[in-house]
């Protein structure tokens, strides 16, 4: 496990943990975290828990998450997220809970979920969610838990 919790870091840029190939747990909880970059996770092919709770995170950039074919649980709650976008969530095929909870999520775009297949649980309480698009939860046949 890798914890770099309750730091000042601001922004994860892209291949930030390249050459970590066996790390499995990263927390990054409590930083000032804005802004995730494109691939910012690449290069840890058997991380299963991403932990980036109460930061400050606006943007997630499309393919944020690539490189992550093993994450299984990945924490978002408590920062200041607005939307999820259609690519948001790219690269994450065992995704099983995503705690998505007490940010300004206001909108959840079409297929903003799509690519999560084995999503088992997710959890947007505590938003301001007023827009709900089309097929936004699509492709997600073993949700259990909204």
């Amino acid at each position: 496990m890798r914890s770099l919790q309750s730091n000042q870091i601001t922004t994860i840029a892209d291949n930030a943990f390249n050459g970590l190939p066996n790390l499995q747990t990263l927390s990054l909880q409590s930083n000032q975290i804005s802004t995730i970059a494109d691939n910012a996770f690449n290069g840890l092919p058997n991380l299963q828990t991403l932990s980036l709770q109460s930061n400050q995170i606006t943007t997630i950039a499309d393919n944020a998450f690539n490189g992550l074919p093993n994450l299984q649980t990945l924490s978002l709650q408590s920062n200041q997220i607005t939307t999820i976008a259609d690519n948001t969530l790219n690269g994450l095929p065992n995704l099983q809970r995503l705690s998505l909870q007490s940010n300004q999520i206001t909108t959840i775009a079409d297929n903003a979920f799509n690519g999560l297949p084995n999503l088992q649980a997710l959890s947007l309480q505590s938003n301001q969610i007023t827009t709900i698009a089309d097929n936004a939860f699509n492709g997600l046949p073993n949700l259990q838990a909204l």
